[in-house]
Formats: structure tokens, C-alpha cells, sequence
């Protein structure tokens, strides 16, 4: 009889001790899925950076695996597990992941008819909408180490002082064995946790630093050898400054004081030495999170759109022939000369018979013959004056503030120089 009502009062002890363990294991497991949710964001901006240098065949790819990481990091922080920490840090780190999602969606959109536009969008609303959702997640993260231990260490108490004799041998043999499994289930994703992390680091096309007080890398991910040219042991221990273009030291120094003193996430755009001998745009973002010694740097190589925003910007306002203005260019110019009290004149340059050249001569020969005038007439008119090619074989220059005098000399200058033999 003592026997059964032992066991029977182990059972009855065991299901309460379970339902204790069971309810500690569901937040455990609320704040390990916030650790599963930042490895897929990290994952979503590791693939929103591939998008912006991908070629037309690889971005639907991109695009697919995009979609399918947002959907997973919306489902984590939905879960019902998530619903066991603080509910409104989670609806905090739900809003920005909304926020975010919605403002790299618009990123993606512009790449293909405006990289200028998609660049601003991602300095301007990505990247902060970004930290501010790593600020949203470390947030909850914090309940990964006050729940897995404290449950633990309270199911352990229970067991040993709630049990007398029979009943705590019972429960102790139960639980130890829960306690195994649970143990042995939380170090099994945490070694899957950290392999993946490492395989998003050392594959992520942005370079990932941890630089030391002195202003001296102590950790650089692989891909640094792209941007520098150099590897990442090599970089081990040199001067972050070394790396910079001259003109960039001084805000950089200040950016990096901001952020070792206050921990305030901070981004700028900087100018980095490659072996070479070139120099490329980067992003520069800098951080100091909790677990580091040190700030955490990302660089992001933006030189490509960088380029192609200069690029735009001269089609938009240079003939691509001479390298004039062009009239949309001269039209500006105009309108600011016109509005203001001064004189301005506009001489316009026609070439005679030209198409006589290219049809006995051929379209090549006729595009150097128009290189040619256009460099001579400019070699007439003043450094602040323009010079314009307003199509085919038209020219336009606008000059300002000169008197009749000094027109006629500009005039009989360009007909000198264009009667010269080619």
C-alpha cells in the first residue's frame, strides 16, 4: 500500500513538475525562435545586397529566395511561442519587420527603371529600417538567456526539494531524463543555429569587421579580399584608416568616436584603397553590440551604383558625341543666365553641306569631323561660358556678359578656327 501510494503521489508530483517544465520549455522556445527569425532577416539583407549587382538571369532566383525568407522570418515572429515574451517588444520587432520589408520591396522595384532611385532608397529608408529591426530583435533576444537557464535551474529545485523518498526518485529519474532530451534538443540547434550563421558570414558579399579601440581590425570576414584586394589575415591588425581615401579619415574618426562612446548605430559613405590602385564607394555602417569588444563595421560595396548614377546623370545633361552640353542642359543654363540682370548672347553655329561629308566619307569620318568643330569652338568662348550641341550638325554657344565688341571677336574667332584644314 505505501508502495502505490508512493508511486502514485511520484505520478501526481511528476505530472505537476512536467507541466512546470513544459511551460518554462514553451518561452525557451518563444525567445529561440527570435534567434531563428534574426538569422533569416540576416539572411533577407545578405540577399536584398545580391539583388543590386545581380544580372537579369540570376535575380528571379534571388527574388524567389527573398520571397521565401520574408515568409519565414513573418511566420517566426507570428508564432504562438512568440506570444510568451514581452508582447509589446514583439510587436515592436512585427512593425519593423513590416516597415522593413515593405521599404526593400520598393528597393527592388526601382533597381530595374531607376538604380539612382534605388540607391537613395536603400541609404535613406532600408538601411535604418534595418537596424532599427536588429534593435527590435536583440531586444527579445534577451529572454533566450533569462528564460533557458532560470527554467532549468527552477525545474532542478523542484525536483530535488518538492519529492520525499519514492516519489522524488520517481520524478528525479523522469525529469533528469526530460531535462537530457531537452538539454541535448537546445544544444542540437544551437550548433545548427551557429553553422548557419557562420555560412551566411562567410558567404555574404558585404564585408563584416570588428575593429578594436586603437582603430585596428581584429576580425574580418572572407569576403574583404574583394573589396581590398587583400586577405582577411593580411588585414588582421592594421589601421582601419590605412583603408580610407585621405579626405574620408576625419569623418570617420568622428563616426567612430560617436559610436564606441554611445553605441549609437551610425552610417556614412566613404571612399576604400584596393591593392590595385583603384578606389572604391562603400556604405559604411558601424555598431557596438553587447557581446563584442570593440565596434562591429559592415561595409557595403556600392561603387557599381555609384557609377551608374554618374553615368545617368552626364547622359542626362552631355552629348555623347562631343562631350558639349546638350539642350537640356543649355536650357537650364539659359533660363538661370536670363534671370539675372546682366546681359547674355546666344550664337548660333550652323555647318554648311556637312551632309556632303558623310555621304561621300561614311558616318565615322562625319562623327570626328563634328568632334572636331565642337573642340574648336569651345577652344572660342570662356571657361564660364557654354558650349552646346543642339543635334546633327547644329551647335549653340551662350555667353554672358560681353559687349558687342567682344561678340564680334568670339564670332570671327570660331569662323578662324573651324576655315582651319581637318
Amino acid at each position: 500500500m505505501t508502495a502505490v501510494l508512493g508511486l502514485t503521489i511520484g505520478i501526481g508530483l511528476t505530472g505537476v513538475v512536467q507541466r512546470h517544465n513544459q511551460r518554462a520549455t514553451q518561452g525557451w522556445r518563444g525567445a529561440s525562435a527570435t534567434q531563428d527569425a534574426l538569422i533569416e532577416i540576416t539572411t533577407l539583407e545578405a540577399i536584398r545586397a545580391e539583388l543590386v549587382s545581380a544580372s537579369e538571369f540570376d535575380r528571379p532566383t534571388l527574388l524567389q529566395l527573398w520571397r521565401e525568407h520574408e515568409f519565414r522570418a513573418n511566420e517566426l515572429l507570428s508564432a504562438p511561442t512568440m506570444r510568451k515574451l514581452d508582447p509589446g517588444a514583439v510587436a515592436n520587432a512585427e512593425r519593423w519587420m513590416s516597415l522593413y520589408s515593405a521599404v526593400a520591396n520598393q528597393q527592388v522595384a526601382a533597381m530595374t527603371f531607376d538604380p539612382a532611385q534605388a540607391a537613395r532608397i536603400s541609404s535613406e529608408r532600408v538601411i535604418p529600417a534595418f537596424t532599427r529591426l536588429r534593435e527590435a530583435i536583440a531586444e527579445l533576444r534577451v529572454e533566450l538567456e533569462r528564460l533557458g537557464p532560470d527554467a532549468q535551474r527552477r525545474v532542478d529545485r523542484d525536483l530535488w526539494i518538492v519529492l520525499p523518498a519514492l516519489a522524488t526518485l520517481l520524478t528525479v529519474v523522469g525529469a533528469l531524463s526530460i531535462g537530457a532530451r531537452r538539454r541535448a534538443a537546445i544544444h542540437a540547434a544551437e550548433s545548427r543555429r551557429d553553422a548557419r550563421f557562420r555560412a551566411i558570414v562567410k558567404g555574404a558579399t558585404d564585408v563584416l569587421t570588428v575593429v578594436g579601440s586603437d582603430g585596428r581590425f581584429t576580425e574580418v570576414s572572407h569576403s574583404a579580399e574583394t573589396l581590398f584586394g587583400t586577405t582577411a589575415d593580411h588585414l588582421i591588425g592594421s589601421l582601419i584608416e590605412a583603408r580610407l581615401d585621405p579626405t574620408d579619415i576625419e569623418g570617420f574618426r568622428e563616426a567612430f568616436e560617436l559610436v564606441a562612446a554611445t553605441g549609437r548605430t551610425t552610417s556614412m559613405t566613404v571612399r576604400v584603397h584596393h591593392s590595385d590602385g583603384r578606389y572604391r564607394t562603400v556604405e559604411l555602417t558601424g555598431s557596438r553590440p553587447d557581446a563584442l569588444e570593440g565596434t562591429a563595421w559592415v561595409w557595403h560595396d556600392v561603387t557599381a551604383q555609384t557609377e551608374l548614377s554618374e553615368q545617368l546623370r552626364r547622359q542626362a545633361f552631355q552629348d555623347d558625341l562631343t562631350g558639349l552640353a546638350n539642350r537640356a542642359l543649355l536650357r537650364d543654363r539659359t533660363n538661370m543666365a536670363l534671370a539675372e540682370p546682366s546681359s547674355v548672347t546666344m550664337l548660333l553655329v550652323d555647318v554648311d553641306r556637312f551632309q556632303l561629308f558623310n555621304d561621300a566619307l561614311g558616318h565615322a569620318v562625319g562623327d570626328e569631323i563634328l568632334r572636331t568643330i565642337a573642340g574648336r569652338i569651345r577652344s572660342c568662348v570662356r571657361p564660364g561660358d557654354t558650349v552646346a550641341r543642339l543635334g546633327g550638325d547644329e551647335f549653340a554657344a551662350l555667353l554672358s556678359a560681353a559687349d558687342g565688341r567682344a561678340i564680334d571677336a568670339v564670332v570671327e574667332r570660331m569662323l578662324d578656327a573651324c576655315r582651319q584644314p581637318m
